[in-house]
């Protein structure tokens, strides 16, 4: 992964170093969006909106795992473990050379990003994203990918 590796690994030192946390959810077909920055957010804003957290971890394609629970769990199960991680502080990470990654938080939870490592170019696994748009993560095959999300829906929104 070379060049592009170190540059996801200095994004996750940034984004993970003394956080909390902030908030997390499963989507539909239970992709994982685990926020992190210095404090817990609430579920929602007084708009019914979900608060934008500093930074988010979140996968697609890969799967996902917090200790005996899985993505492929029971929804509510899958919920639970999710919600589980809030408030707890990140103490470790290391993201494997073939693009998992793993969070260390306190109290003896730990969190796996497994990729799937699909054969689709067009199915990424794992991404973090940041208020200002910007995100980096794993693409297919393991490479590391890189963008501006403003770049691809446009400045107001829009595709």
């Amino acid at each position: 992964m070379g060049e592009g590796r170190d540059f996801l690994e200095r994004a996750l030192s940034k984004v993970l170093s003394n956080s909390v946390c902030t908030s997390a959810w499963l989507g539909y077909g239970q992709p994982l969006f685990i926020g992190f920055g210095p404090q817990v957010l609430p579920v929602r804003d007084g708009d019914g909106h979900r608060p934008v957290p500093a930074a988010e971890i979140q996968t697609s394609m890969a799967d996902w795992c917090i200790g005996q629970v899985t993505g492929d769990d029971e929804p509510a199960v899958a919920q639970q473990a999710v919600e589980s991680l809030i408030g707890l502080h990140v103490v470790n990470w290391i993201l494997k050379e073939n693009g998992d990654l793993i969070i260390a938080f306190t109290d003896r939870k730990t969190l796996e990003i497994i990729c799937a490592n699909e054969l689709d170019e067009d199915l990424d696994e794992w991404w973090i994203c940041c208020r200002d748009s910007y995100y980096v993560g794993i693409g297919p095959r393991g490479n590391v990918m890189t963008g501006n999300s403003t770049d691809v829906i446009g400045k107001e929104g829009n595709a």
